[in-house]
């Protein structure tokens, strides 16, 4: 039988709980009283007043994400991208490759236009 100190599970029973980080979207309640309970069994608990004050800030845990797509729905949006995309990569390697043949036309001596 494990030992409960106050009522407080040992470190090794909260464990668990303090590396879980899908925990807090899951269970905030439960993740915050397990680091509650961690920092009373490490001798530096929470008192009242913090707590309050802690409890009143903004909260540091990320929220979960608002909206989810399926699989299918983001490769309907990529495939609707896709013709855009690769305009804008075409154009790009365009633009690269003058950039690129006047570079070796300044390097060689020659005028623009040169070929």
């Amino acid at each position: 039988m494990t030992q409960l100190h106050h009522g407080i599970p040992p470190l090794s029973m909260l464990a668990p709980v303090l590396t879980d980080p899908e925990l807090a979207f899951r269970a905030p309640a439960t993740c915050q009283q397990g680091w509650l309970d961690a920092k009373e069994l490490r001798g530096a608990p929470i008192t009242a007043g913090r707590l309050a004050r802690l409890e009143a800030m903004t909260s540091h845990y990320p929220a979960p994400p608002a909206v989810t797509a399926s699989e299918d729905d983001l490769a309907a949006a990529l495939e609707r991208a896709r013709p855009a995309i690769t305009a804008a990569c075409e154009r790009v390697k365009g633009e690269r490759a003058a950039r690129r043949a006047r570079l070796i036309q300044r390097l060689l001596g020659q005028p623009e236009g040169a070929a």
